[in-house]
């Protein structure tokens, strides 16, 4: 959404809260062994976190693709113990959900391991 008209008021990481996010880094992201990924990944995830602001329509449709994901990895938890298959295979179904939200590619495989360790940490579907 590009309209300046609309009041963005919580951080788009706030969907998960601050503890996903801090297993997300600490599990994934700081092991990495690319230098250039971890930065990149460590950005988006900050950006996340403080940075980006959504409106209320726009939480609307991150819980309800949160909840198509959550779905997903149910139904195929035996594919996805590796997380990269996992984020190969959900980014080609989920990107143009996540289009309206202006996330640049980091940001949206960020917040696609958000979803995918609060899944894993138990959050409700």
């Amino acid at each position: 959404m590009n309209n300046d008209n609309i009041r963005r008021t919580c951080p788009i990481g706030l969907i998960f809260g601050q503890q996903v996010a801090k297993y997300v880094k600490e599990n994934y992201i700081d092991k990495l062994l690319s230098l250039n990924k971890r930065r990149r990944y460590n950005i988006a995830l900050n950006k996340l976190k403080e940075n980006y602001l959504v409106d209320t329509q726009e939480l609307y449709l991150l819980s309800e693709l949160k909840s198509q994901i959550f779905k997903y990895i149910s139904d195929n938890e035996e594919q996805f113990d590796n997380i990269e298959v996992y984020l190969d295979s959900v980014s080609k179904l989920f990107d143009k959900d996540l289009n309206s939200l202006e996330l640049d590619e980091d940001m949206k495989k960020v917040q696609y391991m958000l979803f995918y360790f609060a899944y894993g940490l138990g959050e409700k579907v």
